[in-house]
């Protein structure tokens, strides 16, 4: 078992790129992030010079079983562009890291994943993914998700939410440019079902 608990904190920050960060428990091993990683790029320059591009840097939170608290804060955001988190694996399920695959991804609401572009450049992109082709395997994410364009120019990031069960009520996503492209949000299960929300009479029969 491998935990960053509600106190613990794990800092990478730069000034042209951020850090990177990975928490691997193993194939059968469950991770649980509680606390804070902080993996943010913010551009510093000399007097008689313009500052760097600034890009936030990459986290891995990897694990059979995988628990992102109600108090956990991932930030890899970056002034000209936001980084990369990746919990339980990467797009589509790409290898990461050790190559560990989730086979269960919870995230609690309360919890924010921030991988924005600060000032200006491209979102970044956020997975939480459990493994789609495994029938057991479940996502389940509550929290907030961001991966925002920048604020003067830039567009939106890509954010996935995937595994054979998924459950995203009460999710908070937002991939948004004020002056780009809007981002994109994948939402990959084995079998997807969309129904009209009860209304209010319907809802307190």
């Amino acid at each position: 078992m491998l935990t960053v608990t509600d106190t613990g904190v794990i800092l990478a920050t730069g000034s042209t790129k951020g850090g990177s960060v990975t928490l691997s428990s193993g194939a059968i091993g469950t991770t649980t992030v509680a606390g804070r990683i902080d993996v943010s790029a913010t551009a510093t320059a000399a007097a008689d010079a313009a500052p760097p591009p600034a890009i936030g840097g990459a986290v891995a939170v990897l694990g059979n079983t995988i628990n992102v608290s109600n108090t956990a804060r991932i930030d890899a955001t970056g002034d000209h562009g936001g980084g990369t988190v990746h919990i339980g694996g990467g797009w589509q399920g790409a290898p990461v890291a050790d190559g560990t695959i989730a086979s269960k991804v919870t995230m609690a609401s309360g919890a924010v994943i921030d991988a924005s572009a600060k000032l200006a450049g491209k979102g970044g992109t956020i997975v939480a993914w459990s493994d789609v082709r495994n029938p057991l395997s479940a996502t389940t994410v509550a929290g907030t998700l961001l991966a925002k364009g920048g604020a003067t120019q830039g567009d939106g990031g890509n954010i996935e939410t995937s595994g054979h069960q998924l459950n995203v009520n009460g999710i908070w996503v937002n991939a948004a440019a004020g002056h780009g492209a809007a981002g994109n949000w994948l939402l990959d299960p084995y079998d997807i079902t969309i129904v009209a929300a009860p209304s209010p009479a319907e809802a307190g029969t």
